[in-house]
Parts: C-alpha cells; structure tokens; sequence
C-alpha cells in the first residue's frame, strides 16, 4: 500500500533533519552538502528520495582581537627654582584607544621629596573630569595652603629641598575597544609656604596704667625663625581722638630659634617725656588711649631669597598712662662752644637749649631755669645766673630757649673769685631746670633735673682781657746799650714779640721775645729813627703795637760794632749768618790792603797813570805816600814806621 508507507517515509526524513540540526548545534560545525550534490529522483510510486554528498565543515563567527589604550600626561605649567603655595598646575590628558570621561578616568597627584623619597602631600584632581567623552582634555587643577598644613605634611624640609610634583592618570578602556592604561607626568622644583606670624597680649595691661609698666606679648610663627635679627615687636601710644602716634618704642627679643616666644618688656616714663611725644600729646594723663602692638617676622616663605617676606600681626587695647612729673635739659646742637670764649667789650655767646617735661605744663609760675658755671676740676659751682626770665607760657611739652653768655657782675673776674682758677683755665656751662607737677590734674611730684652743656659741647675758657703790650727803653750803665722791656696784660697771653727796623727799611736790626725773658739788651746802636712793632699774641686773639724809637746824634756812635751791620746790610740774616758774611770780607779786603802795601814797599814803581775826570788834575802820585791816610814822608823808612805804628802794617 503505498499511502501508508508514503506517510513512513516523510515522518522519517523530518526525524533525520532535526537530529542532524540537534548536532550541529552539539557539534559545532554545521556540515553542508555542497548543491551540486543533491539529485531528485521520482519513483514510480512518487515519492521523492534525496542522495546525501560527504559533509563539509565550516568554523563558526569569533570577536576581533582587543586593541591597546595608552594615556599621556603632560605639565603645561613652568614652574622655576621656588613656587609659592597657594598655586595652580595646568596639565594635559591624551588618550588612544579609550575614551576620557568622569567613569573612566582618575586623575591624582602627589609632592615628593627627591632628597628622602618621601610622599609629602598628595590629592586627587578627578573631580576636574566631566562625563563628556573625549581623547584630549587640558585641566587647572590647585594646589592650597590646605594641603600643605601641617597636619596633612608628612615632611619638614619642603621648602628647603627639592619637591617634585607628579600628577598620575588611570584610564580604563570598554571591553570593545581597549584596555586598561596608565601613565604619569612630573616636574621638579621647591615649594615654600608663606611666613605667618600671630601675636597676643599676654599681660593685662590696666586701664589706668603708671609707668613703668611691665607687657608680655607672645609670638608665634611658620614658616620662620625667632632671632633679634628676624622679629621686631613694636608698641605705640596712639591718640585716640585721631592726633596719630604720641609715643612709640620697641620689647626686647631673645635668640630662641622657635616657633613662639613670649616677649616681654617695660614701657617707661623716659618713652613719654618730651622730644618722644608727638605735638598735642602732652595731656596723655587724661584721656583713654589705643596702646597697639605690632609683631613682624623676617620669614623664609613665598620668595626666591633666603631672607623671606614679612609678615605681622597687630593687637592693642585701651589705656590711660600716668606719667610720672620729670624734667630734662638739653642743650641744642646748635651751639657750640669755642675752646676760648671773648666775652670782653661787650661780646656774647649764644647758649640755646631746651627743656622737656611730662606730666606738667611749661609756665612761668612752675618751671625754674638757671645757668652755672662750675670748675671742671673740683665741681665747686662758681656762679649761678637766674633765666626765669626766659620763661614763657605753653601747651606743648617742651620749650626751647637762647641765653646770651655776657660778662656781668656774676660772670665777670668778680664773680668767679670763688674761683680763680677758671680766670686760667676752662670751666663748664651748665643749664638746670626744675619743674612743679604736683597740683591737679598731675599726679607727679616736683623734680629737678641739670644737664651738663659738655654733652653736646666742649668746657670753654673765658675771656675777660684781651691781650695789649706796650715798650720800655732805658739806657744803661755801659755807654751806647740800652735796655728794652715790655709790659703787657690779657688771659692766656703766650708771648710777646719786639721787632725793630732799620731807619727808613725794612730790615730788621733787633728782636726780643719777653714772655721767656723780662728784658733785653740791645748793644750800641747808630743815631735814628727806629720803627718797631710790639706784639702780644694769645690763642683767640693778637694785640699789636707800633712805634718810632728816636736815638739823637749826641749820642757817640761805636762803628766797628757787626750787630748793627750786619742786620743793616743783611736785612733778614740772622747775627751768626751775618757776622760770617762780613768775617770772609774784612779778609779779602785785608789780603787786598796787603798786597797793595807790599808793592808800593817792595815792589817796582808803576808807571803813571793818566789823570782821571775826578781826580782833577793828573800826574805821578807823590813818593813815599802812605796809602792808607795819604801821609808823605822824605824817606822810605819813615813811611814804614809809619805804616807799622799806626796802622799795624807789617
């Protein structure tokens, strides 16, 4: 029967093509026969029958291979030999093969200490990523004070070795197109942090404070070093109704080499008198003031020098100052006392000076002025003078005055006879002042305070008499010499000095100095009329005096005498010098005088010589002639003895 054996064979053909289909999903390859070997037959009966061709295998489909990503970091910024924190780094960020975006990417960094090794600091820049995707991304990240605390800082020597800076980046690449990539970009340099400085007051400064008064203020710092030569801390008085600073000064700092210090210190009364206080400061006593302090540090931070930048910190409070009543005396830069002061006819010496007082006003009816004059040897005080007529009425806290230093009945060689000794020597120039602080508002009491004038100036002579001289001459015993005297006067008179000319020049004849001797002698001079000039002479001043000495012809004059020659003839010579001038010519006058003689004795007689225009009328000189006094004689021999009696002539 042929329909249910039709029916047989397809149920059978359905089960081979599912249990062939069942396999190749066991198996793996699908085994496909090639079209060329399929045949379709019919039978007679007309069922279909398949002829099946060897199998073939075929691989099924597998993913591509992964690709590698990388990451590139790179440091924009420059940085030198020394960055200041707080700073910025710009950066870049590259990637192949991924994909930069905020679920990808980490960014981090971190300071290292190339000389240890050692992390100092590190964080995190990830939050600088956004979800947008990219490959390329340039970042600003911050690098603060923050993260260079002291509490986050793992090292000390940052600032003074070199840091590095490395910023490291993760990416992860996806599971089709990369993988895992890391990669770290660094820069080198030495990051210092700025210097800090606080200050508090440590001692309770009172409300009404009396001087002197004891303050602390205590100091501390980063980022530097306690020494006298790095911190100053500083104080001043400020007025509080806007008149600026009335006083200031400086606490004393100890070498501690520390991070804090307590600095302590004294503000005293001799920082509120005077010249110290500002104009319109003087009532300090009476009003609240702003004592402020002020700290600075020499620090090593945020500079490319060793010595660092300054920091300060300032802090004050309120006040009223009790200052004690004082005086002081000054005496001005301005005056300078000579060595010598001439205070003779009339002549004065400016002395200007000025007193300062606190805690009292400046008027005539509580401040005393007065001047002495006093022995710089014994300190025996040797006059005083009263100068409260110098006084005038003020608000400021000082006054400045000029005394005329001017001979008086107390400043006179009258009223130094207490002592005489500073008629010839030097004495000292002494202002005083007293000043009375008791009535109310001033709580002080009377002081009195003398400034020696030495301070500033040198001790001074004065002069009273100024140096004069005058002549005595009188002859003597002994015929032709005469005794020549001065009488002089004057302080610190040093010598006296007699110079006599020759009659109508300039040529000095004599000279006498009568402070080593009392008189002198001057030996047979020729009939005249002398000039002289007596002078006196002193350390501050010269006295001098001319005249005319007149010596009559009456007087016999000895001419052989070589003083007055000599100093006729050699104006300017001394006695010695000029006496060997004319020694040396009487000798060649005199061999000159013998050669003559000896011809005209011995010699042959020389031929006449023709009459000159002077001689009048010519001809032979007369014989035996004697050629010193013109004598004739009738023979030779009596002109011999005459030559050899009379004139010495051998």
């Amino acid at each position: 029967m042929q329909g249910p054996g039709k029916a047989l064979g397809g149920i059978l053909a359905i089960g081979l093509v599912a249990l062939f289909l069942l396999g190749a999903v066991v198996a793996g390859p699908v085994l496909v026969a090639p079209a060329s070997a399929h045949a379709s037959a019919s039978s007679s009966s007309g069922q279909s029958a398949v002829t099946h061709a060897p199998a073939v295998a075929v691989p099924a489909a597998a993913p591509s291979p992964a690709a590698t990503s990388t990451v590139s970091v790179t440091i924009n910024s420059v940085f030198g030999a020394k960055t200041a924190i707080p700073t910025t780094v710009n950066f870049t960020v590259a990637v192949t093969n991924a994909e930069i975006n905020n679920l990808t990417t980490q960014i981090s960094w971190a300071v290292t200490d190339t000389v240890t090794s050692t992390v100092c600091t590190s964080g995190s820049y990830s939050s600088l990523v956004s979800g947008t995707n990219s490959t390329s991304s340039t970042y600003l990240g911050a690098l603060n004070l923050t993260d260079f605390s002291t509490a986050q800082l793992t090292c000390n020597d940052i600032a003074s070795h070199v840091d590095q800076l490395s910023i490291y980046v993760v990416v992860n690449g996806t599971a089709s197109n990369g993988t895992v990539a890391q990669n770290w970009g660094n820069v080198t340099t030495t990051f210092t942090l700025p210097t800090t400085i606080g200050a508090s007051i440590t001692t309770a400064v009172p409300a009404t404070m009396h001087l002197p008064q004891p303050v602390t203020i205590n100091v501390t710092v980063t980022n530097a070093t306690i020494s006298v030569a790095n911190l100053t801390v500083d104080w001043a008085l400020m007025n509080s109704t806007g008149l600026g600073v009335c006083a200031s000064g400086s606490l004393t700092v100890t070498n501690t080499s520390a991070l804090t210090e307590a600095v302590s210190g004294n503000l005293t009364a001799a920082d509120f008198v005077g010249a110290n206080m500002a104009p319109g400061c003087a009532n300090i006593y009476q009003e609240s003031l702003v004592l402020a302090f002020t700290a600075t540090i020499n620090g090593t931070g945020n500079v490319t020098t060793p010595t660092g930048n300054f920091a300060m910190n300032v802090t004050s409070t309120t006040t009223i100052v009790i200052v004690p009543t004082s005086v002081q005396v000054a005496i001005l830069p301005n005056t300078v006392l000579p060595i010598y002061s001439v205070l003779a006819n009339g002549a004065a010496i400016p002395i200007s000076f000025q007193i300062q007082v606190a805690s009292a006003t400046i008027s005539t009816s509580n401040v005393s002025l007065w001047l002495n004059l006093t022995s710089p040897v014994t300190g025996t005080v040797c006059t005083t003078v009263n100068l409260d007529s110098l006084i005038y009425n003020t608000t400021e806290p000082w006054g400045n005055y000029t005394y005329p230093l001017v001979e008086s009945s107390q400043i006179s060689p009258a009223g130094l006879a207490a002592c005489t000794s500073v008629l010839s020597s030097q004495v000292l120039v002494i202002i005083g002042a007293s000043v009375n602080g008791t009535a109310a508002p001033y709580l002080g009491t009377v002081v009195e305070s003398d400034t020696n004038a030495t301070s500033t100036t040198q001790p001074t002579g004065l002069v009273f008499n100024l140096p004069t001289a005058s002549l005595n001459f009188a002859t003597t015993s002994t015929p032709f010499t005469y005794n020549l005297s001065a009488a002089f006067s004057g302080q610190y008179v040093g010598r006296v000095s007699l110079t006599i000319y020759s009659p109508g020049t300039t040529n000095i004849v004599f000279t006498a100095n009568f402070a080593s001797v009392p008189y002198s002698t001057w030996y047979q001079p020729k009939a005249g009329n002398y000039p002289y000039t007596l002078q006196a002479f002193a350390p501050y001043a010269n006295q001098s005096t001319s005249g005319l000495l007149v010596l009559t012809a009456t007087i016999p004059v000895y001419t052989n005498s070589t003083t007055w020659v000599n100093n006729t003839i050699f104006g300017g010579l001394s006695p010695a010098v000029g006496g060997t001038i004319l020694l040396l010519v009487g000798l060649i006058v005199g061999m000159i005088v013998a050669l003559v003689v000896g011809r005209a004795m011995f010699g042959a007689r020389p031929a006449p010589t023709p009459p000159q225009a002077w001689e009048g009328k010519g001809g032979p000189a007369a014989p035996n002639t004697c050629s010193v006094c013109g004598k004739s004689f009738g023979t030779p021999e009596e002109l011999a003895a005459h030559g050899k009696s009379e004139h010495g002539l051998q």
